[in-house]
């Protein structure tokens, strides 16, 4: 290091984590062309081949896996952040990780406020609270990480969640089925609350299988 230089800053250092947590897309399967269209897509989608994980995440609350500025607001959140019920304005979304398990990619969450009258079958909403669902936000077509696209889909009119790898789809207010291909199956919901300190809190596993 030169006189000159100076050493990156704690929130440059927790991006750079953020953005390597992020950039493990598996080369196996992909081909060199599918591999180069990834890497030209926003670093922040990339993600990993998830398999699901067998860890209790009940009574987990939910933490920031970027930072987060709401629409209008004057506060931005720092990663690693507790979601809290009045953090988020409808419709909205946010990477999230369980408190317990911010190191495990598998378990990312896509966090959504939704207007709860919006929400329609087959989304669980037992599983859901006050607007608030939540899905996996691993693809299931070959694991990049899932974004939150706030133009409005050409079939139903609203935002919704898109793999910018290879174009796949979903319909967070429908269960998170697929709207447009090659993804083969909606990402798994899993359950969430609002505890009574206004935490988001999470109520079971995911219903199914994550990733590929």
């Amino acid at each position: 290091m030169t006189a000159t230089d100076t050493p990156p800053t704690d929130d440059e250092l927790s991006e750079d984590n953020t953005l390597r947590r992020r950039i493990v897309q598996t080369f196996g399967g992909l081909g060199i062309v599918s591999f180069a269209g990834a890497m030209l897509t926003p670093l922040k989608s990339l993600g990993i081949e998830a398999q699901g994980g067998k860890v209790d995440v009940k009574g987990q609350n939910l933490v920031l896996a970027e930072k987060y500025k709401p629409k209008g607001g004057d506060t931005t959140y720092d990663v690693g952040k507790t979601v809290t019920k009045d953090m988020m304005t409808a419709p909205d979304s946010i990477l999230t990780y369980p408190e317990n398990l911010q190191n495990k990619n598998h378990y990312m969450i896509r966090l959504h406020r939704l207007n709860p009258d919006d929400l329609a079958a087959p989304t669980n909403i037992d599983w859901s609270s006050e607007g608030y669902v939540a899905y996996s936000a691993i693809c299931t077509h070959l694991g990049c990480t899932v974004d939150w696209d706030t133009s409005k889909n050409p079939k139903t009119g609203k935002p919704f969640d898109h793999c910018y790898c290879h174009g796949s789809e979903y319909d967070p207010y429908k269960g998170a089925e697929v709207i447009r291909p090659p993804a083969p199956r909606a990402l798994p919901q899993i359950g969430l609350q609002i505890a009574d300190n206004g935490n988001v809190q999470l109520t079971s596993d995911f219903e199914g299988k994550v990733g590929p």
